[in-house]
């Protein structure tokens, strides 16, 4: 009665199992695509906001990032990448990018440092200084959390960004 019981659990996890393995026996690892020299990137927020950094405690405000970069350099898993063009909006005000390069720390897990200058809607200019964690979530699909500051000497405000990289055509 109990070798009757084992034979016929041993078949249930066969029957179970053994699909399985066949579907990963013959799975194909999915094509990775490979980043070149001269090829262009866009960071774009999916969500974020600023805070002013000031005496008094100032709410949030909405903020945003979109960037223009190409790649300059490959060397094993770091990226150099010049900033072409690009802009960060905080509430209503858009600070547009003149300058600027990004570095990243390309594996798994990597990490995004992103520095230049801007000028803000009535010319003043501002420094930015932004970093995070990269993450590959998929194929296609590379999520970058950046926190950091765009600062000039009268106004400072600390950004909180979840972005993510796409490669253009």
């Amino acid at each position: 009665m109990i070798s009757r019981k084992h034979l016929l659990t041993s078949l249930l996890l066969l029957t179970i199992v053994l699909p399985s393995l066949v579907v990963a026996c013959n799975a194909q690892p999915p094509q990775q695509e490979t980043a070149n020299v001269g090829d262009r990137v866009r960071l774009v927020s999916v969500r974020g906001f600023a805070t002013h950094r000031g005496p008094e405690d100032e709410p949030r405000i909405n903020a945003s990032i979109a960037l223009v970069g190409e790649i300059t350099e490959i060397n094993r898993t770091q990226v150099k990448i010049r900033i072409l063009e690009g802009s960060i909006q905080i509430g209503d005000d858009t600070y547009t990018i003149r300058t600027g390069h990004a570095r990243a720390l390309f594996r798994k897990f990597g990490w995004l440092g992103a520095i230049g200058n801007a000028t803000s809607p009535d010319g003043s200019m501002f420094k930015f200084h932004l970093e995070g964690m990269l993450h590959i979530e998929r194929p296609r699909l590379v999520a970058v959390g950046l926190a950091g500051l765009i600062s000039n000497e009268a106004d400072q405000y600390l950004l909180r960004l979840f972005t993510r990289v796409e490669k253009t055509t």
